[in-house]
């Protein structure tokens, strides 16, 4: 099985956000990216445009690590992808093989449902989706402080999936152990 690694607006808007957001969310990228067991040949890490060193430096470590990321400049379309993916990195992107972990900024709007990308269009194209809650957080929602925005985006997140009878399709975690991701063989590690 093929894994996507999807970071809509990753570098998000870390004035607008506390500290301890931005960290949660660079140390969850690397829980994932860093484990010795994965299987990188059947990973690719899509982003948005990166603009801040802490996300530039990441995509170094990563691509150095083995991993293919691809940036994409523009928002293209689901097909568009599969083209890119299976051009540039021989990566089959299609709903039977491929499981596709999501995060990002924005959660309730850009994650699930502003572009062809969005977490929600691929769901809806029959896609295994994952919603990785501490890859997440949400500058659009009012609240005091990031618990209680988060808590908002959430809410409006579990309408989304609702209203669309997505549960089948969307999963939602908080626990890296949860995620679906493709392991090296025992004699590979």
């Amino acid at each position: 099985m093929n894994t996507l690694i999807f970071l809509m607006n990753p570098d998000g808007y870390p004035a607008l956000t506390e500290d301890f957001v931005n960290g949660y969310r660079i140390y969850a990228i690397q829980d994932i990216l860093f484990d010795k067991f994965l299987d990188r040949n059947n990973i690719v890490i899509v982003s948005t445009a990166i603009n801040t060193d802490r996300y530039k430096e990441m995509k170094v470590l990563m691509e150095s690590a083995g991993y293919n990321w691809l940036e994409l400049d523009s928002i293209i379309n689901i097909s568009q992808l599969k083209h890119e993916l299976q051009k540039q990195y021989n990566f089959k992107l299609d709903s039977e093989d491929t499981n596709i972990i999501y995060g990002g900024t924005n959660t309730s709007y850009e994650v699930m449902y502003s572009t062809d990308l969005s977490l929600g269009q691929f769901a809806k194209r029959n896609f295994n989706c994952q919603l990785y809650l501490p890859l997440c957080a949400d500058i659009t929602q009012p609240g005091i402080c990031q618990i209680d925005k988060e808590m908002k985006a959430y809410s409006q997140v579990y309408d989304f999936i609702n209203q669309n009878k997505l549960f089948d399709k969307v999963d939602i975690l908080t626990r890296f152990a949860d995620l679906k991701l493709p392991w090296k063989e025992k004699n590979n590690a």
